[in-house]
């Protein structure tokens, strides 16, 4: 009796754990995924999605991505780097697109696009995430910059992250301060300077004083920006208000 009790409860276990879906390890989903993505396999690639609310970035020049590596994050277990290289490129560091993916129950729940190939400011990824780890709050940066961006520079000093992107198109810069909110939007009002109100209801500050640069100021989510346009003087282009509201309003976490 007490031998046909241990072999049932065996075989109980036995087919406990048989019945069970075994998931895929993150590494395991995210090269998988990966590999249809470049493949062009979009019905396979959507199958890894774990909502229809995820959507697969758009991909540019796509057919020359052959080669990719996944990356881990040290922080994270379930978010790993994705680097995609052009074809024939690796070694030579010509990359193709960076993602950042977040792997849920087996399933990507999470797409944030680094780098997508045609904008080449890894700096500017590099140093934005520097920024979130090391304050845990998520960072707005203009997805579309109103002139050909030729360089960048960026750094960290104390609680401000300063974002410096030259212009040789222009002859000037396009710079972003970002630090804690220590006071309210309204007491860096001075005389002449307007405010408006973005699209979601973010209030702006249209700094028009300044002979340096074009600049406007908004807080959201706990930080304050700074967003100027100059050397005013030397700018072999005028901005308009509109402009650098459409500046703003392209903001979005990265």
């Amino acid at each position: 009796m007490r031998r046909e009790s241990i072999l049932a409860l065996v075989i109980f276990f036995h087919v406990l754990f048989i019945s069970q879906p075994v998931l895929a390890s993150t590494q395991q989903v995210v090269h998988d995924f990966v590999e249809h993505v470049i493949k062009n396999d979009q019905i396979t690639a959507e199958s890894f999605l774990i909502s229809e609310m995820i959507k697969i970035p758009e991909i540019k020049k796509r057919t020359q991505i052959d080669k990719f590596v996944v990356l881990p994050t040290p922080q994270y277990e379930d978010t790993k780097i994705v680097v995609t290289y052009f074809k024939g490129e690796v070694g030579g560091e010509l990359i193709a697109f960076i993602w950042e993916l977040v792997v849920k129950n087996g399933k990507i729940s999470r797409i944030k696009v680094i780098h997508d190939g045609t904008n080449p400011l890894l700096e500017e990824a590099k140093i934005i995430k520097e920024y979130q780890m090391k304050f845990q709050k998520n960072v707005f940066v203009p997805s579309k910059i109103p002139f050909e961006v030729t360089g960048f520079d960026g750094f960290i000093d104390n609680d401000r992250l300063t974002l410096y992107y030259r212009s040789e198109a222009i002859n000037g810069f396009l710079k972003i301060y970002v630090s804690p909110i220590k006071r309210n939007l309204e007491q860096y009002k001075e005389v002449n300077d307007e405010m408006d109100t973005l699209k979601d209801g973010t209030k702006i500050l249209f700094k028009t004083n300044s002979p340096i640069a074009y600049g406007m100021m908004f807080q959201k989510d706990g930080l304050q920006y700074y967003v100027g346009i100059g050397n005013r003087k030397f700018l072999k282009k005028s901005f308009t208000k509109e402009e650098l509201i459409q500046l703003i309003e392209s903001m979005d976490g990265k």
